[in-house]
């Protein structure tokens, strides 16, 4: 065979092989292998009083802790006793912040954050409240991040944005006193007035803890060209800077949700349509990855791995995040709604997708999805696992359910 007809046969057979793969590709992102088939056996239900919400709920020690209405629609939370199958106790929150939002538990405390009304911090033991912050009375003319709080040492941390003075204050609420302290200021110096997230925390090499903030900056003056900058900022114990790496100049800005995620001396966040990766000690950007739609999308950080959702149906992808290579992707498999949290066990991850929905589960390993049989008539909130009791914990709209996932 001549060298220009051994060229044109071998670059048919590459185009050949792309199109076989992407046939592949396309083939299995429509059907979503199955891992096998488990058959959800309920152990127990206790039926409820109240209206429960369907967002996600949380354990503390054998309490379920989960929002709803009494018959008068007054905002609750409520507190279930799972080990003795009763009501524990009630919370109102009538004249407080949070009601409806994420609920995060600090060691034995509840702190809820409403973005645009305040924070709540309850004493859970004592089901007391420690600190009820309103952002309108307590910092007036300030511009509060609608990134999460974040814990660290007895401190819950949020930030708020100064725009005339272009300065942007971290703050955090000390536990148990409620007391308020600064503890970190950015101010800009190019008239740009400066948002930061809240801060992920790490212990670097010299096992000292160092944390991580996002400050977004954006011009006053919009005629100028790049209007906006967000940077990647990393400080050490007395939040002064070990490096810094601007993600992205854009006209116009676009809003940051997410705080970015670590584990051991990696980190992970997205930004717009792309996914980057770091070592967190030196600063040293390893990935950059395009994927579409990642703004919005949520990460999730465990052995060596990323959870990833993307997408307008927010599929699911697990990614190596030394390269960034898939080692699954479920691509008729919507990841939870925004709303939703991932219950990400060692071989199993276990999810509804939008307020009370069937349960999805996948195996950890292979990403193949189960055959879920026996699903709750009505379905059920993103469940919670209670290792104490050995048992899933969730709930509709008028009872709480324990079950078990067993193979069939």
């Amino acid at each position: 065979m001549e060298k220009p007809e051994l060229m044109l046969y071998l670059k048919n057979c590459f185009i050949l092989t792309l199109f076989i793969c992407a046939l592949c590709f396309i083939s299995c992102n429509k059907t979503d292998l199955e891992a096998g088939t488990l058959e959800i056996n309920q152990s127990w239900e206790l039926d409820s009083d109240f209206s429960l919400f369907y967002r996600d709920a949380a354990l503390y020690q054998d309490t379920y802790l989960v929002w709803g209405l009494d018959i008068n629609e007054n905002p609750l939370l409520i507190a279930y006793d799972i080990a003795n199958k009763e009501l524990a106790w009630l919370f109102d929150f009538s004249n407080i912040s949070g009601w409806g939002t994420k609920l995060n538990i600090v060691d034995n405390y509840l702190v809820v954050k409403e973005n645009n009304k305040g924070i709540t911090v309850i004493d859970l033991d004592f089901q007391q409240t420690t600190a009820a912050i309103r952002f309108a009375s307590d910092f007036p003319n300030q511009e509060v991040s609608d990134t999460p709080v974040s814990v660290e040492e007895n401190k819950i941390f949020f930030t708020v944005t100064d725009p005339v003075a272009y300065k942007s204050r971290l703050l955090a609420i000390n536990l148990p006193s409620g007391n308020v302290t600064e503890e970190f200021v950015y101010q800009s110096d190019d008239f740009m007035i400066p948002k930061i997230t809240s801060p992920s925390f790490f212990e670097n090499n010299d096992n000292e803890i160092n944390s991580l903030v996002t400050i977004q900056l954006k011009r006053t003056d919009l005629s100028v060209a790049r209007t906006s900058a967000t940077v990647l900022l990393s400080l050490d114990e007395g939040y002064n800077t070990n490096w810094l790496d601007t993600i992205d100049f854009e006209n116009g800005t676009h809003p940051i949700k997410w705080l970015p995620i670590v584990s051991g001396s990696f980190m992970a966040v997205t930004f717009i349509d792309e996914l980057l990766v770091y070592n967190v000690n030196t600063g040293n950007n390893l990935l950059q990855l395009k994927l579409p739609k990642a703004s919005g999308s949520k990460l999730r950080l465990k052995d060596g791995s990323i959870f990833y959702a993307q997408g307008q149906s927010r599929s699911m992808q697990k990614l190596d995040i030394t390269n960034g290579s898939p080692m699954w992707a479920l691509g008729s498999t919507p990841a939870p709604a925004e709303f939703g949290d991932i219950l990400i066990k060692s071989n199993q991850i276990v999810y509804v997708r939008e307020s009370f929905g069937n349960l999805t589960v996948i195996d950890n390993q292979s990403g193949f999805k189960y055959n879920v049989l026996n699903q709750f008539p009505d379905g059920t909130a993103n469940p919670n696992y209670s290792d104490s009791q050995q048992v899933y914990v969730s709930h509709q709209a008028d009872r709480l359910v324990g079950f078990t996932l067993e193979e069939k």
